[in-house]
């Protein structure tokens, strides 16, 4: 697993990317993954004083985008800390499993959105980080690269009680 400072490039407007030249970092994997299911979970400090309290709503996502990328079962984003607290899912996202729910991705190739659902906290939250998590399946060739253009968090406050 190597990173690198990246650009994504788009030819044509529409789709999930504008037209231009996107900075990105990109993870490029190459090998095969150990004997165990493996979950890789890259974190960014969003905000040192968000006070997240219980009921405020939050939630979490990503931009990627994906050049040949094989050998997964997973994704997610998570906003969190210390506990997830809103976020969203693709395939598997822990590691343990059997290895008969281990289904290997197809190949990914191109932008995808990763966007969860709007989640009241259940917890109280002195930071707000996000996290993209990567899970990789046991003894299974893994190459290509993601390309990470953005990954972004929303918190509000509770949403208010209704009334007659």
């Amino acid at each position: 697993m190597a990173f690198a400072a990246s650009t994504v490039s788009v030819s044509q407007h529409g789709g999930l990317i504008p037209k231009g030249a996107w900075p990105a970092v990109r993870v490029a994997f190459s090998g095969t993954s150990g004997a165990n299911t493996t979950g890789l979970t890259f974190s960014w400090l969003v905000s040192a004083d968000s006070a997240i309290v219980v009921g405020d709503v939050v939630t979490a996502g990503a931009l990627l985008n994906f050049n040949a990328m094989s050998g997964l079962i997973g994704l997610n984003v998570r906003a969190n800390n210390p506990n997830a607290v809103g976020g969203t899912q693709l395939g598997v996202s822990s590691v343990g499993i059997s290895p008969a729910a281990q289904v290997i991705a197809a190949p990914l190739d191109g932008p995808m959105l990763l966007e969860g659902d709007d989640t009241p906290a259940t917890a109280s939250q002195g930071a707000f980080f996000l996290s993209l998590g990567v899970y990789l399946p046991p003894n299974t060739a893994i190459s290509g690269s993601i390309d990470l253009l953005t990954i972004f968090a929303e918190r509000i406050g509770a949403i208010p009680a209704a009334t007659a």
